[in-house]
């Protein structure tokens, strides 16, 4: 279960394509509150996406539905480095990347939400400029990590790729557009990570999400 308006919910999507692995998907419009109704509280009472129904059982949070697919998937192994000193780096770049949500939702609902409209988030010139600087000082520090490296842990793509890329492509939707495409060596990453996925076939099966 996931939302296209979710880089969560997307970045599972990715690990299931780039590991050939056919799952069905069920669509959650979070706009129209799906993740609040009776049906969807009742795999997960937070109702948050993704959530993952796997051999009879229920797992939900990105991190944990990531870790699940990677450690029983054929090749879902790869994602994830073998040496101890390399999965503590993988784990720091995981963690940044989960940190920019405070910077991400409020830039999103931002772009999303009209100018004076009563549902604009209510911030000021000062908070965007701040928060947008925030998300700038990660995004450089990803933009120097991949000067030299094909991919975040070197040659091999990893799970830590595809949480940046999800997030990233999310924020190319705010007002950071300009700000991600004057970053060199994330878009030569991107347009790399963009041409595994294009020869990779979408292994979903989609079906609507019923209400009772």
């Amino acid at each position: 279960y996931g939302s296209r308006l979710s880089p969560h919910s997307y970045r599972i999507e990715l690990i299931f394509q780039y590991l050939h692995c056919q799952y069905q998907y069920v669509d959650i419009n979070i706009t129209k509150k799906q993740s609040r109704t009776a049906q969807f509280l009742a795999l997960n009472r937070l109702g948050e996406v993704p959530v993952l129904i796997a051999d009879d059982s229920t797992i939900f949070d990105s991190a944990a539905v990531a870790e699940y697919l990677y450690s029983t998937l054929p090749c879902g192994s790869s994602l994830i480095p073998d040496s101890s000193f390399e999965l503590a780096i993988h784990s720091f770049w995981v963690a940044l990347e989960a940190g920019t949500h405070k910077e991400f939702k409020p830039l999103l609902d931002e772009f999303q939400y009209p100018k004076n409209s009563k549902n604009t988030p209510p911030f000021d010139e000062l908070y965007r400029s701040h928060i947008h600087s925030r998300a700038m000082q990660k995004l450089q520090l990803l933009e120097c990590r991949l000067a030299d490296l094909k991919y975040i842990m070197g040659d091999q793509i990893s799970y830590a790729d595809f949480v940046w890329y999800s997030r990233i492509k999310f924020m190319q939707k705010t007002s950071m557009t300009n700000s991600i495409s004057a970053l060199n060596a994330i878009g030569c990453w991107l347009s790399r990570i963009d041409d595994i996925l294009l020869k990779i076939p979408d292994p979903r099966m989609e079906r609507e999400f019923g209400h009772e």
